[in-house]
């Protein structure tokens, strides 16, 4: 009977905790909703409660100085900030200028490999949090255009 109660305490404290994890995924689709529709990179930030960014070189990021425009190429992204548990992908002259957004269990090192396609060159900002601070570093990236000859 005591294993009994113990069981059922412990399932009402998970049922609790997912209930909570559901309801903080529900009150933050309305922003990133609202960051998925921003038309520049202010807005998407704004949309997003993120108000101050710390310049660092504690976040590395490997991206060619020039992509191809049809074919992307792949942005790794390396966080040395102890605790990064979020990180973002802008573009400034890409609408939206949202690329990516990955929250995870906070950790240390390689935190995303992803395809990037630009239509335009751009001035890409990487932006983690760790700690509810926010650091960025940003790149100028160029994008090629293939030429169509006409004879």
């Amino acid at each position: 009977m005591r294993v009994h109660y113990r069981m059922g305490r412990l399932l009402q404290g998970f049922v609790g905790a997912v209930l909570l994890l559901a309801c903080a995924v529900v009150t933050a689709q309305p922003a990133l909703d609202a960051a998925r529709a921003a038309r520049t990179v202010p807005a998407a930030l704004q949309a997003l409660g993120i108000s101050e960014t710390e310049a660092t070189k504690r976040v590395l990021i490997d991206v060619p100085d020039i992509v191809d425009q049809k074919s992307g190429a792949w942005l790794k992204i390396r966080s040395e900030v102890p605790g990064t548990d979020l990180v973002l992908v802008l573009a400034e002259r890409e609408i939206p200028p949202l690329l990516h957004l990955d929250e995870f269990a906070p950790t240390q090192g390689d935190v995303a490999k992803l395809k990037l396609k630009l239509s335009k060159t751009s001035r890409l900002r990487v932006i983690v949090r760790a700690s509810n601070k926010y650091f960025v570093v940003a790149k100028e990236v160029k994008v090629a255009r293939e030429e169509t000859v006409t004879r």
